[in-house]
């Protein structure tokens, strides 16, 4: 037998480790140079137990290789004989015992004992080389040879012996099964009879061996040589005919197990079929009593509740009933004089609710009792009802069942009490508590023009919810007959509204107060509404814009139409694309030889997009929380190219059709590949923010085969339940095509056929956008043995990625060899995902669904090159699937952010509450006399009216960021404006690519702080932007300022300029993936071992995040660690921050916080990082350091 591989099990019953494949140990670790796969012994203890095949009464020699690395004895025995024994000597060897006939005997399986003398353990012993090793290793075996004297060492012949798996029962006591031949595992056997077992023997293995032997004193011990068995028939005599154990057989039927409860004179009946490869016919028995049976019921059967079965009378007079389980069965049967049916029952939270129950006297005599509903959940109580019934009379028992209001919802199980003539019988039966009434406003911004909210009673989507009764709308109305001042409470009735279902209500909004020059009033619509909790209020509240209709203007500068937005929730429209299809009594006025273009209030043109064919209008809108912004639309010549606004969406597209061709489309926050030759897929998904390139050949469609579930197999793990024979879209060849193409949407669809599925995704891409869209339409054609139909593949590059929501799912681990890094399987459809790397949290990809129809299941996970196969970590992977390989159409955001789940929230949340956008061919009531301005080609941001020139002199190159602070009243033509200027609205952004660097304002100092790179070169250029509140309000820039402070990875063939080594060195070659690292290594107490960087600008007062990777090559006690932290001198010596690492001689990822504090201008603290104390030897490299503003 080969140790250490998958089988040698079947010969080892305990004292042995688990399998070593020291082939595969990283260099410096025991039995790393050689490529043996072994089992230490014996792990715990000093004994370990083989179970081994022999030929009776013949000489056998038992023969092991195996290392060691200490001396030591070992004694061989078999059963309570000793038969030989042997030294351990370090090193490899070989071991042989010669075994006389007279010790096998007749038997053809033997237990075979190694007794050490001492226990070595190796984490004890030498603490240094061994660490925390804590097992038993005394003997690491790599093959045992066990063979009669005849065969030589090494040979791998079978022999043809029996396994002696086989016990006849010999005795009488096993009458009337006396003869039988029952198939038993042989392990945990003596090859003898324990010594203490003389007496009868009743039952014996095929070789001869006693198995069952009855003793003294009066044969009231049975001794077992070897393990119990399942069998029905041994246990049944053992218990009847020698325990003297009365055991009825209510159940009967191949290859089960049941058992019998009992609840006052209810009988439960449990039933587990051990051979679930098949169904199992069962038969009940139950003695008859006095008392009628009154009900028999399937409480739960392989998956299915609450179903009534018959039954019948067998031949003893017996109640019986027959059944077919294939995994379980649970069965009621019920005696009691009176037959009960119980209706399906629903309750609320807050309601009582009368339960009308059937009874039906079964007798030829009247009875009188009681009837309850009992459950153990306090929230939920009965009052018992008395009920008197004649001989076979029927009627309907009306039990109160009250609810509180705290129960909590979901199926609860309750009991339903019978009490008749001293009898009492329980029906476990399924209560459902509903959610109660949950009533909203669909609606967050409603016009004068359209004052219409729709009143929604919002269902829950896993159990039912109830109907919410005498809806009403309170609202606060003026009074036509009293001064404007006056108010009144206008209540508008709307009735009942069952869950699900919705009302539209038209407002009386053209009676409330409101001041001539308003445009919007955010008011809340209280509606109230009962359920059995009680009555309910709830103030939505409603951004309402007035728009007078009367009101007109001329086309003065080319007016068109007018465009209406209302923002009514408490986040700003920042920028976002609105798309709006423009009248045919406006779009018709559009001639071929002109533009369209969107002004905002100020005059400012706004980057603009027309689709003439779909009368598309899209533009960017920036509206502040319970707002209303009027947008004028404007016709143009094409020649006025002052009014094309630059915006960051570009398109390049090549050898479309050609199936090899590409489109490139690229913002502000990502750059998208989608290539032809491989399906038409996202190839390339590069985050502006961190150069991260997520793409693998991603949102595409894919079917076939991912798992393989054995029904008599049902514990099984991922290396053999995944076999991911899966055709994907990103394999085989695809066709793109651009449908729209501009400066503010850019629309792609990709087109994928084979001869199973058509599948179609159309790409919206967004200017100013950090998400996109896709459509997706898969039809299936031909799915022949398909296990599933993958609607959406999305399968990424992880880079840091290894945590998913929901679910949480992924393992962060260094390991490069496992079969999956964490993955789930669910069948349902969340809203959305996430996959982050927590607790960084610096860039996660979310995908949100919208619309979803024909998929029913999804899986995420971590994955290797194959799926199932160990490897690396190299795909993070989304997939939406339909198990039922329908048609399915979905459409899906895919967003790059900061932070976790909940802004994946936020932005579905978003596409349910988009704002309202009403298009006004005639004019509104608006401030005139704006006039359209004209602004340059270089104008980065549409809203904003104001910029200053700013030119930055660098003294020298810098090789690391740096914050730059500016007193805004340095800029003579921002500190004209003094307390008109809108402090939200300072923006900067580089000229040299157009991009927009985060920045920081602080009103109190009037200080504005962003970030200048290392690559800006030494005279970079800005724009600073900014806008007085006269203007449209800016929204407040969110997040702040992510300040890499220091990155190094040590790459270069000296010490990095801006650091200084003391008693520390570069270890080329010897850093993560064979780059360079820094080696601290100190050999006495006294000593010390530091690397700091003094080329950087540290901010007081913040807690600076710092990031590194370190290898432990060497610690002198097992607890290596080192120390950071900021420092200057002794006076400004900050907290200083101690990371123990992790012994093991492999390289981790570290993350602490390390904080400044306060220091003048004049002192520039240093960052390091050393060792102290005790002998030790780090690596150290890829070290990061940041913060956040």
């Amino acid at each position: 037998m080969d140790v250490g591989v998958e089988g040698d099990d079947s010969i080892f019953v305990r004292g042995c480790s688990h399998r070593e494949d020291w082939g595969k140990l990283p260099p410096g670790k025991f039995g790393a140079d050689t490529r043996l796969t072994v089992r230490w012994t014996p792990a715990t203890g000093n004994v370990t137990v083989l179970s081994l095949p022999a030929s009776p009464y013949r000489k056998h020699i038992w023969r092991i290789g195996a290392t060691a690395i200490w001396s030591n004895e070992v004694s061989v025995r078999i059963g309570d004989r000793i038969v030989g024994g042997f030294k351990i000597e370090p090193g490899y060897q070989v071991y042989e015992i010669k075994i006389s006939p007279d010790a096998i005997g007749s038997a053809t399986a033997i237990e075979v004992r190694l007794v050490y003398k001492q226990a070595h353990v190796p984490g004890r012993i030498d603490p240094k080389r061994y660490g925390t090793e804590s097992r038993v290793c005394n003997l690491a075996i790599d093959w045992i040879q066990f063979s009669t004297s005849n065969i030589p060492v090494g040979e791998r012949r079978r022999m043809g012996i029996r396994e002696a798996n086989r016990v006849r029962l010999t005795d009488a006591i096993f009458t009337p099964y006396q003869g039988t031949v029952l198939n038993v595992p042989v392990s945990h056997r003596r090859a003898v009879a324990p010594q203490l077992a003389h007496g009868r023997i009743i039952a014996q293995y095929d070789d001869g061996i006693p198995r069952d032997i009855i003793c003294e004193p009066d044969e009231r011990l049975l001794v077992v040589n070897g393990l119990f068995c399942d069998s029905d028939a041994w246990w049944e005599a053992i218990l009847r005919n020698w325990a003297g154990v009365n055991v009825p057989r209510y159940v009967r039927g191949e290859h089960i197990m049941s058992a019998r409860l009992q609840a006052g004179d209810t009988q439960i009946i449990l039933v587990e079929n051990r051979d679930i490869t098949e169904p199992a016919q069962i038969t009940c028995h139950i003695p008859q009593r006095d008392t009628p049976l009154a009900n028999i019921t399937i409480l739960s059967r392989d998956g299915a509740y609450i179903e009534p079965l018959n039954g019948y009378v067998d031949d003893g007079g017996n109640r019986a009933f027959r059944d077919k389980v294939m995994y379980y069965g649970v069965y009621e049967l019920a005696f009691s004089p009176v037959r009960c049916e119980v209706p399906k029952m629903i309750i609320h939270p807050g309601e009582t609710t009368l339960v009308q129950l059937r009874l039906q006297n079964l007798t030829d005599r009247q009875v009188r009792g009681e009837v309850a509903i009992e459950s153990i959940v306090p929230s939920l109580r009965s009052q018992p009802v008395q009920v008197e019934l004649k001989p076979h009379q029927a009627l309907k028992a009306k039990v109160p069942l009250t609810a509180r209001t705290d129960v909590d919802w979901g199926h609860k199980t309750v009991a339903i009490r019978l009490t008749f003539d001293d009898k009492t019988a329980y029906l476990f039966r399924r209560l459902t508590v509903e959610t109660n009434a949950r009533v909203t406003v669909r609606e967050r911004a409603i016009t004068s023009l359209e004052p219409y909210i729709t009143v929604v009673n919002q269902p829950n989507r896993f159990i039912g919810a109830e109907t919410a009764y005498d809806v009403r709308i309170h609202l606060q109305t003026s009074s036509r007959t009293r001064s404007s001042s006056a108010r009144r409470n206008r209540i508008i009735k709307i009735g009942d509204i069952p869950s699900g279902q919705e009302r539209r209500i038209k407002l009386p909004i053209g009676r409330m107060p409101v001041r001539q020059l308003q445009r919007t009033k955010l008011i809340k619509v209280k509606i109230a509404y009962r359920d059995s909790a009680g009555e309910h209020e709830v103030a939505v509240p409603l951004t309402v814009a007035f728009i007078n209709r009367q009101a007109t203007l001329s086309r003065a500068n080319g007016a068109m139409a007018y465009i209406v937005i209302t923002n009514g929730n408490d986040e700003p429209i920042d920028h976002a694309p609105i798309e709006v299809k423009l009248p045919l009594e406006v779009a018709g006025k559009i001639t071929r030889t002109s533009k369209v273009v969107v002004y905002e209030p100020g005059g400012n043109p706004l980057p603009t997009q027309f689709d003439r064919t779909t009368r598309m209008l899209t533009f960017p809108a920036l509206v502040p929380p319970h707002d209303t912004i009027v947008f004028t639309v404007r016709e143009s010549n094409v020649a006025s190219s002052h009014e094309i606004i630059a915006t960051p969406l570009h398109t390049n597209a090549r050898a479309l059709g050609t199936g090899h061709g590409k489109v490139t489309i690229e913002t502000n926050a990502f750059k998208v590949t989608l290539d032809e030759s491989h399906g038409a897929t996202v190839t390339q998904l590069i985050s502006k923010v961190t150069g991260r390139d997520y793409g693998a050949g991603a949102f595409g469609v894919a079917y076939g085969t991912f798992s393989r579930y054995d029904p008599i197999k049902p514990a099984i793990d991922t290396t053999k339940f995944v076999v991911d024979d899966m055709v994907r879209q990103a394999d085989g060849t695809g066709k793109l095509e651009l449908v729209t193409i501009g400066p503010m949407r850019t629309v792609v669809r990709a087109r994928y056929e084979d001869d199973a599925v058509r599948a179609i995704q159309t790409y919206t891409f967004y200017a100013n956008s950090n998400a996109f869209r896709i459509d997706v339409h898969v039809e299936p054609k031909r799915l022949v043995g398909a296990q599933e139909l993958v609607a959406l593949d999305a399968r990424f590059q992880p880079h840091l990625l290894y945590k998913s929501f929901p679910n949480f799912v992924g393992i962060r681990t260094d390991a490069t060899d496992k079969v999956h890094y964490g993955w789930r399987m669910g069948a349902w459809v969340p809203p959305y995902f996430t996959l982050m790397n927590p607790p960084a949290f610096d860039e996660s990809i979310s995908l949100i669904l919208r619309q979803a129809s024909g998929v029913d299941a999804v899986r995420q996970g971590f994955w290797g090159e194959q799926r199932g196969k160990p490897g690396a970590r190299k795909y993070a992977w989304i997939e939406i699937i339909s198990t039922r390989k329908s048609t399915s159409k979905l459409t899906c955001w895919v967003l790059l952010h900061r932070g976790h789940q909940v802004i994946a929230d936020k932005f579905s949340k978003s596409l349910e509450r988009s704002p309202l956008v009403t298009v006004m061919p005639t004019a509104v009531r608006i401030a005139e006399g704006v006039q359209p301005r004209t602004l340059p080609r270089d104008w980065h941001l549409a809203y904003w009216h104001y910029r200053t020139y700013v030119k930055l002199s660098v003294p020298q190159p810098l090789r690391y960021s740096q914050p730059f602070a500016l007193h805004i009243e340095r800029i003579p033509s921002v500190a004209k404006f003094a307390r008109a200027i809108d402090p939200n609205s300072f923006r900067v952004v580089r000229i040299r690519d157009g991009a927009l660097i985060p920045c920081f304002y602080n009103a109190d100092s009037k200080m504005l702080t962003w970030i200048i790179n290392p690559n800006d070169g030494l005279h970079p250029e800005y724009f600073i932007y900014y806008d007085t509140k006269a203007n449209v309000p800016k929204p407040k820039v969110t997040g702040g300022i992510e300040q890499l402070v220091v990155r190094e990875k040590f790459d270069e063939p000296s010490v990095p300029p801006g650091w200084k080594f003391l008693h520390a060195e570069l270890a080329k070659g010897e850093g993560v993936n064979g780059s360079n690292a820094v080696r601290l290594r100190i050999k006495g107490s006294d000593e010390l071992a530091l690397i700091h960087c003094y080329a950087i600008w540290v901010a007081p007062n913040v807690r600076y995040s710092v990031r590194f990777k370190a290898r432990v090559a060497y610690s002198a006690d097992g607890k290596p660690f080192v120390r950071t932290n900021f420092f200057a001198n002794r006076r400004y010596d900050f907290t200083q921050i101690q990371v123990d690492l992790k012994p093991d001689g492999k390289w981790h990822q570290y993350e602490v916080e390390v904080p400044t504090g306060a220091f003048p201008k004049d002192v520039r603290p240093f960052f390091r990082i050393w060792i102290l104390s005790k002998p030790q030897e780090i690596l150290i490299d890829d070290v990061e350091d940041s913060y956040f503003q």
